[in-house]
């Protein structure tokens, strides 16, 4: 518990960015969009999106995409791309402008040099941000994967197998139940030859409870699983729906449930403040997105340059059909310079004319003129260093999440050996004092298991609402 507490404050401590909203672009973004933290909003003026995120789902082997016995769309049903998964994690580079750098690092870090600088802190980053996304999804797995409703029909069939094996065409042909029932009254002349008479009263009352819950199981084994699983989802559900009502900021608009919304609540900020917040800083040295607004001497030197118009294609078509970012509004005074670079590949020339722009000594870069010390090459130094301290927090979360998510999926495994091995428990039950205990133990075990999921519901319900009340703290 210690060690969850330390990983929880590492993360709050980290985590600096406002709540993502969820938002889906389909047309040019509005002035809506100059509050919403970097990377939620995105929209691919490359026309190679599609591709990027399937090459980063194979690559990473996320366990979200791999699940067994569960796909995407059960997970994330009528809900808007998350911002982990709607970003590809290509656009996230660190990019470098043609100027050659001032000072003594003038001769040795030219674009070429600056180049390879920024490859080898893209690794690094690459590296944190898939132990970040790898939390997000384990977060995700370990709630929305419903082991025992997966497995219910390949439980039953062998469950009631081993009852049957274990009495056979009935009670009475039986051999092991008629050891139990001989052990049995065995307690019971025992207990009659020292006068328990509440004993004997209270072993027979607890025989036949166990004979009828044992009958009624194996009748409807099937359901009786499938209402278990049912439950505890709908616990931690209710419990991470409540939390998640009381506490976004922004409504929702994708029809999810609030135990989905909640989920994603979660790792949207997660992403933003850990990963997208990282790369903001790095690239352009703000992640406030008041400070990222397109000036209009950016926009008249963007838009001057044939180049990035020659290489930009409109989102919503397929295949990419060329188009004019700037008359098409997707570029415009206004907008944000974060959402207009990764709009494109780091191997597209417009990209790297849009950098050009923001590195411009001679332009007025509003509120974020320090970007253009951080796109020259000699800077890029200064994001190695800083990608290695951000595979710090990522290897905490990742941590944490393994932590949280890990437990939760052995919970549902127990209770998949607990549901196989109900038969013996049952038969062993029926022996007094020794089988009460053993039946005991199993249940207790079978309720922690149960309650996992709904006590991690609950943690991570109250890791939403000190993250939120971090956030209100700092915008």
């Amino acid at each position: 518990m210690q060690t969850l507490i330390s990983l929880l404050l590492v993360l709050v401590a980290l985590l600096t960015a406002p709540e993502p909203a969820f938002c889906e672009s389909v047309g040019p973004p509005t002035q809506d969009d100059l509050s919403t933290p970097v990377g939620v909003v995105f929209f691919d003026l490359n026309g190679s999106a599609a591709a990027e995120r399937n090459e980063q789902i194979q690559n990473q082997e996320m366990p979200l995409e791999n699940a067994p016995y569960i796909s995407k769309d059960d997970l994330l049903a009528n809900v808007t791309e998350p911002s982990w998964l709607n970003v590809p994690m290509s656009r996230l580079r660190f990019d470098t402008a043609e100027d050659h750098g001032v000072g003594v690092f003038a001769r040795v870090t030219g674009k070429n040099v600056g180049g390879v600088l920024a490859s080898f802190a893209d690794g690094l980053f690459q590296l944190s941000s898939m132990s970040v996304n790898w939390g997000i999804e384990i977060i995700y797995l370990a709630f929305r994967t419903n082991w025992i409703a997966a497995f219910a029909s390949q439980v039953t069939a062998p469950t009631l197998a081993l009852w049957q094996s274990l009495f056979g065409l009935g009670m009475g042909n039986s051999s092991l139940f008629g050891l139990c029932m001989m052990v049995l009254f065995g307690y019971l002349l025992y207990y009659l030859a020292r006068m328990q008479l509440m004993q004997i009263v209270k072993t027979t009352g607890v025989t036949i409870l166990i004979l009828v819950l044992a009958f009624v199981y194996f009748a409807n084994a099937g359901r009786v699983l499938l209402s278990v699983s049912n439950t505890a989802d709908a616990l931690s559900g209710f419990v991470l729906s409540a939390v998640g009502g009381a506490f976004s900021s922004q409504p929702d608009q994708t029809g999810q449930s609030g135990f989905d919304s909640m989920l994603q609540s979660f790792g949207n900020s997660m992403w933003c403040g850990l990963v997208a917040n990282t790369w903001a800083a790095l690239e352009f040295g703000t992640t406030k997105p008041q400070d990222l607004i397109l000036t209009d001497a950016e926009y008249q030197r963007m838009q001057s340059n044939s180049t990035i118009s020659e290489n930009s294609f409109d989102p919503n078509s397929s295949p990419p059909k060329q188009i004019n970012p700037f008359t098409a509004g997707w570029i415009k005074p206004g907008s944000r310079i974060d959402q207009i670079v990764l709009s494109y590949s780091v191997n597209n020339v417009a990209r790297g004319e849009i950098v050009n722009v923001l590195a411009d000594q001679s332009v007025d870069h509003g509120r974020h003129a320090i970007a253009r010390e951080n796109l020259l090459p000699y800077n890029k130094i200064k994001c190695i260093v800083f990608s290695f301290l951000f595979w710090l927090p990522a290897t905490a979360f990742l941590i944490f999440s393994v932590v949280i998510g890990g437990s939760m999926i052995l919970a549902q495994f127990t209770l998949l050996g607990l549901a196989l091995l109900l038969p013996i428990i049952f038969l062993v039950a029926l022996v007094p004092e020794v089988g009460w205990n053993f039946g005991y133990k199993a249940v207790r075990m079978a309720v922690a298991a149960l309650s996992t999921k709904i006590v991690y519901g609950i943690f991570l319900s109250v890791i939403v609402l000190i993250i939120n009340f971090v956030f209100w703290l700092t915008s």
